[in-house]
């Protein structure tokens, strides 16, 4: 046995300690948080973010609406569609001598009501050019394809619908590449198109995030908290910062306390510096929901959040979605299911891409390094 758990039992003995002394701790930063989020008056609030938008440390949410207000769910209809994309991939391998990696995109379209029926299909594509294959783009180049998968499947959907994808609208993958001539092709004629399509069709448009780690909305509290008329962190705060009361405060906490099953937070909106330089008038929104299960977060482009129609029927089709699926929308499941790549899946791709190269004259010899990971020894 090559890992010593007896060794890693205790590390995580510790680890469990460390987290319990802290508990007493955490949970009097939330009790204060809560107080925070019900009794912040929201338009002086709005105001303080937008000033201190330049020299606040953290990412804070864009406040449309009062922090703590709650909405019920609307009634779901009975025949409705929802439609969804998810995706794996397999990257490069660098000891085979051809660059080369596979995108799988799954499809999921149930439709509900009187005309049931379900059509599940997966799309694997592969892709040599080097670009792609250079550190995460060939994850970026998937989400792309699953937002593009998406849209084409959403052609000529009519009635009442939805439409989702796994995870953020926020590319933060191009992060420090924004200038790369593929990324900007990616953008513009890839997702912001996908986005520009979504529009024209007025269909509703989602992104679920599970068990979400943002602190957005918290981090607004913050500055409701700070003492100064303008949050200045690095100037005002260099040693010990005067918000410390709400640190390590997540969102999905907050609205633990604030929602009751079904019901929706306000919608806010990112200030991602990545949506405010390339997105255009694709503002991505977010709000939170509580499923019973969990608190997701549930973001949306801006003309979904600007249009109450459309909002409503995010907020009771995902909701439905996650009653059928235990507590996770059941067509992302479904698509999730087509994507998946099995490790069986990974081996048998490159024995395949080794196989086709050896018919064809071509080298298809791996490092010695790859082939001994294969080899059993005695």
């Amino acid at each position: 046995m090559s890992l010593d758990f007896g060794e890693v039992a205790a590390q995580v003995d510790g680890m469990v300690s460390r987290i319990k002394t802290g508990q007493k701790d955490r949970e009097q930063r939330l009790r204060y948080a809560i107080k925070v989020i019900s009794e912040v008056d929201t338009d002086p609030l709005k105001a303080k973010l937008e000033r201190s938008a330049a020299t606040c440390t953290w990412m804070t949410a864009k406040v449309h609406e009062e922090v703590n207000r709650d909405y019920d769910v609307p009634d779901c209809p009975d025949d409705y569609s929802a439609l969804a994309t998810d995706g794996s991939h397999i990257d490069a391998d660098r000891h085979i001598p051809v660059g080369c990696g596979l995108i799988n995109i799954g499809n999921a379209r149930i439709t509900y009501g009187q005309n049931t029926s379900a059509q599940l299909t997966s799309e694997p594509t592969l892709h040599m050019e080097e670009v792609v294959l250079a550190g995460n783009m060939l994850g970026l180049k998937r989400a792309v394809q699953e937002c593009q998968s998406l849209a084409k499947m959403a052609e000529g959907t009519s009635g009442p619908s939805v439409c989702l994808v796994d995870g953020s609208f926020i590319l933060w993958g191009i992060t420090g590449q924004e200038n790369v001539d593929y990324v900007q092709q990616l953008l513009k004629g890839g997702y912001l198109a996908a986005l520009d399509k979504f529009r024209d069709l007025r269909l509703p448009l989602a992104s679920y995030i599970s068990f979400p780690r943002s602190t957005d909305v918290a981090n607004a509290l913050r500055v409701a908290i700070c003492p100064f008329d303008t949050a200045n962190c690095d100037k005002q705060c260099a040693d010990e910062k005067k918000c410390d009361g709400l640190d390590g405060i997540l969102d999905r906490d907050l609205f633990s306390s604030v929602l009751r099953t079904d019901q929706r937070s306000a919608i806010f909106s990112s200030r991602s510096k990545i949506i405010e330089k390339h997105y255009r008038e694709h503002a991505i929104y977010f709000f939170y929901l509580n499923v019973g299960d969990e608190i997701a977060r549930v973001e949306i482009p801006a003309y979904v959040a600007q249009n109450n129609d459309l909002l409503e029927a995010v907020h009771t089709m995902v909701l439905d979605q996650c009653r059928r699926g235990h507590g996770y929308p059941v067509v992302l499941m479904e698509a999730h299911e087509q994507a998946v790549l099995t490790g069986a899946d990974r081996e048998q791709f490159w024995r395949l891409v080794e196989t086709m190269l050896e018919q064809n004259d071509l080298p298809a010899s791996t490092s010695a390094k790859s082939l001994s990971k294969r080899t059993r020894w005695i």
